[in-house]
């Protein structure tokens, strides 16, 4: 009992420390004067939170990774996150809460709405926890995979949902307050909105052993069910490539990578079937680094076609991709020309100049 209050009070704390009240001073500071200017400054106001939100979710990332102190504000994060939608879900059910209790109130009562209130502090912690153990908006919205989440954390998550509760309580007071200024109301909501991202994420890093057996990284929905002893070898492979992403623990990733492949009776075909099953993930530099050990040996085979597709697919997705080294990259753009498939030569000599 000591242990866990030390552990969730530690963790109400960690977005008071420098990186997390600079944030916090920032984009408070930044709400409340948008929303003293009136109806023109909705978008700058939405644009904050959306900002907010993404941030709260690489803090939420930290924290599963084993990290214990809040991450630094910065465009880097903003950019590498406009392709991830998990921020969606709690800024949308934010606003929903933030209109909807008054008209709860208002046509079915208070306890109605106190009702409400209630499902969602109960909900909201599971959905926000698989979000953040596996990455996936889509995953969170499986009602099944977030009751097995609250089953998992257990005691856990009964101390997850007291410590939102006394937030929101904090939120409560702050709003009815008398003489309560506005920008005290909007950081008291941002820091309520940190400490539970705070004790979601320290009540996964503490239980990611029980978690990684109960809750696989890579869900079916994602890993179609394995059908024989090669494939499930194969989904238990890319399950800890996976799990090693989300850690950040990026030279593990090759590791486990080359770890299968040289052992493997057909290497190549094992990068393609993991290029194929990875493609689209993001950000991009894991997914780039195995095509570029595809093309590499592809090239060593002079299966140059096969090599240049493959190229061309890349640079589509990320205009900045270029294969290995100079010499490959140079002569996947000759063959490019040769084919009069100039746009790709010339994506290929933009993105590695060396090469040109």
């Amino acid at each position: 009992m000591t242990a866990r209050w030390s552990h969730y009070g530690s963790g109400l704390l960690m977005p008071l420390r420098t990186a997390g009240v600079l944030t916090l001073a920032f984009v408070a500071v930044g709400l409340t004067f948008t929303l003293k200017a009136g109806l023109l400054a909705i978008p700058g106001a939405l644009i904050l939170a959306t900002w907010y939100f993404k941030y709260s979710f690489a803090f939420l990332d930290a924290l599963v990774a084993g990290q214990r102190e809040a991450p630094v504000l910065s465009v880097e994060m903003i950019m590498a996150s406009l392709e991830e939608f998990r921020f969606l879900l709690p800024l949308i059910l934010a606003v929903v809460a933030f209109f909807a209790f008054g008209a709860a109130s208002y046509f079915v009562g208070t306890i109605v709405a106190v009702l409400l209130a209630l499902v969602m502090l109960l909900v909201l912690p599971a959905v926000v926890a698989v979000q953040g153990w596996t990455g996936r908006l889509s995953h969170s919205l499986d009602p099944l995979v977030c009751l097995r989440m609250a089953r998992t954390l257990g005691v856990d998550y009964v101390w997850v949902v007291g410590c939102i509760g006394a937030l929101a309580a904090l939120c409560a007071i702050a709003g009815v307050a008398p003489g309560s200024p506005l920008i005290l109301k909007v950081t008291v909501s941002l820091y309520a909105w940190l400490g539970a991202i705070a004790v979601i994420g320290g009540a996964l890093c503490a239980n990611r052993q029980a978690l990684s057996e109960r809750i696989p990284l890579i869900i079916p929905e994602i890993a179609p069910p394995a059908l024989d002893g090669a494939a499930r070898e194969r989904e238990r492979w890319i399950d800890a490539i996976y799990g090693a992403l989300r850690a950040n623990n990026r030279d593990n990733v090759w590791h486990l990578v080359m770890e299968r492949v040289q052992v493997a009776a057909h290497p190549l075909r094992e990068l393609q079937w993991l290029y194929e099953r990875i493609a689209a993930w993001r950000p991009f530099p894991f997914p780039n680094r195995v095509a570029q050990e595809v093309i590499a040996r592809l090239l060593g085979e002079d299966r140059e076609g096969e090599a240049l597709r493959l190229a061309r697919e890349r640079l589509v997705l990320d205009p900045t991709f270029h294969p290995l080294s100079v010499e490959e990259t140079r002569r996947l753009a000759q063959l490019a020309e040769r084919w009069r498939d100039h746009g790709t030569a010339e994506a290929l000599r933009k993105a590695f100049p060396a090469a040109a």
